[in-house]
């Protein structure tokens, strides 16, 4: 009998190496969404993208909205939230961390493929990415914060409606 996948309007990504101090703030967000059944809508999918693009790649050809937390250098103090399209996220320069090209890389050919889904990037601030399971005090201080303007953004896709604050590089 074949197994059926659940229908996936948004997917929540989150990017970044756990063993990189603030870089794991995406995979660290994603674990708290996992740990609270119910925070999030039955047709909002939550995956860590950490280590290899597989992890996500069903997920960018299903899903119509993606919501990709991970660590950005804006230039703001550490523990600054963003909330970016990726037009405006610089890669390959200051603004992005490496996994980012990857993403975005993987993302163009998905729409080579045929398929673009809506996206938007929620970005913390690194104080440290060296080598440590531990985010800094700025970063875990911003983690709820990070995760309720997840949950707007789940439930702003899911209506239909545009993104419900204001697209920001600090």
């Amino acid at each position: 009998m074949r197994k059926t996948r659940k229908v996936v309007k948004v997917a929540v990504i989150g990017l970044g190496n756990t063993l990189l101090g603030d870089d794991g703030v995406g995979p660290r967000v994603v674990q708290e969404l996992k740990t609270r059944p119910g925070s999030l809508p039955p047709e909002v999918e939550v995956l860590e993208g950490s280590g290899s693009y597989y992890n996500y790649w069903d997920a960018i050809h299903e899903a119509s909205h993606l919501i990709v937390v991970d660590a950005v250098m804006g230039g703001g103090s550490p523990g600054s939230v963003y909330l970016l399209s990726p037009e405006q996220v610089t890669t390959g320069s200051n603004g992005a961390i490496d996994h980012e090209d990857d993403f975005f890389g993987i993302l163009q050919l998905a729409t080579w493929r045929g398929h673009r889904p809506r996206v938007v990037l929620v970005g913390v601030e690194p104080k440290e990415v060296e080598f440590s399971l531990e985010l800094s005090a700025e970063v875990e201080g911003r983690i709820q914060e990070v995760i309720d303007l997840v949950r707007r953004q789940c439930n702003a896709f899911l209506k239909g409606g545009p993104v419900t604050e204001k697209i920001t590089r600090c």
